[in-house]
């Protein structure tokens, strides 16, 4: 008689990460980014809307805190408490 056993670690895609360092402000997960296309048409809050130059901020800097983006989505992020954003960049069609 032949047994088989399959032990299943991990399947399917991560949408969510521990995030031991924000455990103190109550933020024990974040999201993460391999799940944000499957979570995206749920998520109706904490999004900011950014333009091309937010966008390249957040390309060729180091660090780029929320500070370093353009005033609107600077005052956008400034609402929000703790916890993810989303980073939402919709181009000009034309």
């Amino acid at each position: 008689m032949l047994l088989t056993f399959l032990q299943v670690i991990n399947t399917g895609v991560k949408v969510w990460s521990r995030n031991t360092d924000g455990e103190q402000f109550g933020c024990a997960f974040r999201l993460a980014q391999e799940g944000i296309y499957t979570l995206c048409p749920y998520i109706r809050a904490r999004i900011i809307n950014i333009c091309v130059e937010d966008v390249k901020v957040l390309l060729t800097q180091e660090n780029p805190f929320l500070r370093k983006l353009g005033d609107d989505a600077h005052n956008q992020a400034k609402k929000l408490g703790m916890g993810s954003i989303v980073l939402r960049y919709l181009p000009d069609p034309k």
